[in-house]
């Protein structure tokens, strides 16, 4: 390793070992922001989780409400609307003059 270093032009450094005193302080550094990291982490996913279930809540109680809606003939009746479930449009393909699949 020594070799490899001289040839690729690296200067070989001594390296003196830490005191026993300062390896506690980094390692309870190290300890320190692990901990702040991991719980911000967890609260990070913990809100992301909180909001998807909150949004699918919501969307289902908007379909209940639709369907209920729907059921009884006061919506559809009224207002000449297919069902909600009817409105969700499929992905189109567009093509491009000029260009042909094969």
């Amino acid at each position: 390793m020594t070799l490899k270093m001289r040839f690729l032009g690296y200067r070989v450094e001594k390296i003196r070992p830490l005191n026993e005193a300062r390896a506690v302080d980094s390692g309870a550094n190290f300890l320190s922001e692990a901990v702040v990291f991991s719980v911000a982490a967890s609260i990070i996913m913990a809100e992301g989780w909180r909001a998807h279930n909150s949004a699918k809540n919501r969307r289902d109680v908007v379909n209940d409400r639709l369907e209920g809606l729907e059921s009884a003939n006061v919506l559809s009746v009224s207002l000449g609307l297919k069902r909600h479930t009817e409105y969700q449009q499929q992905p189109t393909l567009i093509t491009l003059p000029g260009i042909n699949e094969n």
